[in-house]
């Protein structure tokens, strides 16, 4: 056993390298951690287009290549076109309603998976076997709702059918819906493609208001009054959800640290601590305070493991537990927690002669004399 003295009273020679520390004492705020999750730990492909939690704490990846399931430990692949009732293996929308059972989008139809696990087609007419789901969400009025390319649907219990929402069609838009998402228990908000935003209520079962708002992709609910809007270039609106005035402008550009005019926007999403969080096409993943309008931007940083790991970020999704998880295209999920920061450190030791030890402390201990003992693998240092 090779003893190293080290004089804990000389910490200079002791180089500690706290990434914690260091982006803190640059900018005076605590760094994001991001960990990842990729075809390395077993995902069936790192193109993923949707996320989503149970209420039993596993996480739902769908990919270009099927569904996986994630226990904080391992990845399973739970299906993919060939497997029973699953009709593709393209994943494009999830959602777990309170029953912990997983509706599951594809391009060629939905499927339901049971709180036992058990799957099933979702037949929304006996007109059309195959339709695209845009997205799945949950309204008290009507229940589950299925936004599709040949309408949206919803599940009538007296009928036991799933039956159109006539007042509501994918057809009202000149183009297409790029972004879907709730506003409140019976509302939701819908980007039509560089074109409007809409409000539209389904227990008054009417479009509450439309806002031509030019390049718009992506929108979210700020408070019962404000609504956050963003274009594809990067523009911010604040309109006011009552009078559909735009209250507030700003440009990301003008914060980014991207040297391009502008900075392409993804999706926008609120957070529970308040912020809210931009995917992007180039640029990583923006943070934005709408208090006092400050923005903290990460990239993808060459050797640094605990950054994003690309730039072109995607999809976004935020568990109860504040967990952010973030797809990234062709490298899978990169995910950050907002309330337990981690602490990633890289401990270097410096003997007197100049020496380097970096390996695992095992244990630490103090003596009566005030000296510190560390024990490592293959040495004892003091």
């Amino acid at each position: 056993m090779e003893l190293v003295y080290i004089s804990v009273y000389r910490m200079y020679r002791i180089i500690t390298i706290l990434l914690f520390f260091l982006p803190a004492i640059a900018a005076g705020q605590i760094p994001v951690i991001f960990q990842h999750l990729n075809s390395a730990h077993g995902l069936s492909d790192n193109n993923v287009n949707a996320i989503v939690s149970d209420k039993n704490g596993f996480l739902w990846v769908g990919t270009d290549k099927g569904l996986n399931v994630y226990d904080g430990k391992t990845v399973s692949l739970f299906a993919k076109s060939n497997s029973g009732s699953f009709v593709a293996e393209e994943i494009t929308a999830l959602f777990c309603d309170s029953f912990n059972r997983v509706w599951v989008g594809t391009p060629a139809g939905a499927v339901l998976i049971d709180e036992k696990r058990q799957m099933k087609k979702v037949e929304l007419s006996d007109t059309f076997k195959n339709y695209s789901v845009k997205e799945i969400l949950y309204t008290q009025s009507l229940g589950i709702i299925i936004f599709s390319n040949k309408g949206n649907f919803f599940f009538n219990t007296n009928s036991k059918r799933w039956e159109k929402i006539q007042f509501f069609s994918q057809q009202q838009f000149k183009n297409r819906a790029v972004d879907i998402s709730s506003f409140g228990p019976n509302q939701i908000l819908m980007c039509d493609e560089f074109e409007s935003i809409l409000l539209v209520d389904f227990v008054q079962r009417k479009e509450v208001w439309r806002l031509p708002v030019k390049y718009v992709v992506t929108a979210a609910r700020l408070n019962d009054s404000t609504i956050l809007a963003s274009t594809f270039t990067g523009i911010i609106y604040f309109i006011n959800s009552r009078t559909q005035k735009i209250q507030k402008t700003f440009t990301l550009s003008t914060f980014s640290k991207s040297t391009r005019a502008s900075v392409s926007i993804v999706k926008m999403r609120p957070l529970p601590n308040g912020k809210f969080i931009f995917t992007t096409y180039y640029d990583g993943l923006l943070l934005l305070n709408p208090t006092n309008l400050q923005f903290e931007q990460f990239t993808h940083e060459f050797k640094n493991p605990v950054s994003l790991s690309g730039n072109r970020t995607k999809e976004i999704y935020c568990d109860n537990k504040g967990n952010v998880f973030i797809s990234i295209e062709n490298f899978g999920l990169s995910y950050f927690n907002i309330y337990r920061k981690t602490v990633n450190n890289i401990n270097v030791l410096q003997n007197l002669s100049g020496d380097f030890f970096d390996g695992p402390v095992n244990m630490i201990t103090k003596d009566k004399d005030g000296i510190y003992w560390m024990a490592a693998s293959d040495r004892l240092m003091r």
